[in-house]
């Protein structure tokens, strides 16, 4: 297994086709790099939750992990459960080095690229004849 990981943690669904975009990165970023193991984990609702993941790759022998959370915003779950989530890694995986990075919706470029998809004309769904 590789040395370093990158978890993409998002808040979970009881419907399974939620989970089908948080797929779709995971596999974009294993295409992108080859070379760090791709996880998901989820908060609640699905599976597999976060401490489950971090002790698989701490037990597999991976030294770096980076979690990327899934949140278009910082709500209660991205400012304080996962904060308190991650104190409780770190103390239970001393060997590893766990980075948070901001979340998702923090991200200028994200803001840039919601905002451009939302004013295309090209995404514009067509009409119902049918509604007023």
């Amino acid at each position: 297994m590789a040395e370093r990981a990158i978890i993409f943690f998002a808040h979970g669904s009881r419907d399974p086709l939620w989970q089908t975009p948080m797929q779709a990165i995971a596999d974009h970023a294993r295409r992108l790099d080859q070379k760090a193991e791709i996880r998901l984990a989820y908060l609640e609702l699905s599976e597999p939750a976060l401490p489950d993941v971090v002790a698989e790759l701490a037990a597999a022998g991976v030294t770096d992990v980076t979690i990327m959370p899934l949140f278009l915003g910082m709500g209660r779950h991205a400012r304080q459960d996962l904060p308190m989530l991650l104190d409780a890694l770190r103390a239970r995986h001393p060997e590893l080095s766990l980075t948070l990075l901001p979340a998702l919706g923090e991200d200028p470029q994200v803001i840039a690229l919601a905002a451009s998809l939302a004013v295309s004309p090209d995404r514009m769904m067509p009409k119902n004849p049918a509604s007023p």
